[in-house]
């Protein structure tokens, strides 16, 4: 090998240990993992059936019989999440309901390890919706009108 070449490769080495050099294993905290639950309800506390749920980086699952839900994800480490119904069964759940947008907040349950901050949670979350109103005629109506 000539001399330029070991001194390129020496170069080489030397910069990758510089940049090595911070790494100290704790800001590559990148990733949490979270679990939100409750119920969805009307105003008057009954049970709100079919009601898709969705959450910021999370499947989408729907509410049962007792309008509770469990939503699962991950994402960029938050203290919260959005969390969204929308009554998307039309009328089959015992009438029309407006969608909701709830601000949850998220409580760190378990330590994460290499690229994840860790396990967070809510739970007994309750949701509120309120039925959809026709303006004109106070009638409940459906969302194609």
């Amino acid at each position: 090998m000539n001399m330029k070449k070991i001194l390129i490769l020496f170069s080489t080495v030397v910069l990758l240990a510089g940049c090595n050099a911070d790494y100290d294993g704790e800001n590559d905290l990148i990733f949490m993992w979270f679990e939100v639950s409750g119920r969805v309800v009307d105003g008057k506390g009954n049970p709100i059936k079919g009601i898709a749920v969705d959450a910021e980086s999370a499947e989408r699952c729907f509410t049962d019989a007792d309008g509770k839900f469990l939503v699962k994800g991950g994402g960029l480490p938050a203290g919260s999440t959005t969390v969204k119904c929308s009554d998307v069964d039309k009328e089959d759940n015992g009438g029309y309901f407006n969608d909701k947008n709830a601000m949850v907040e998220l409580v760190k349950v378990k330590d994460g390890q290499g690229w994840t901050e860790g396990y967070y949670e809510a739970k007994d979350v309750e949701i509120v919706l309120s039925v959809r109103v026709d303006n004109i005629t106070g009638d409940q109506t459906s969302p194609e009108l």
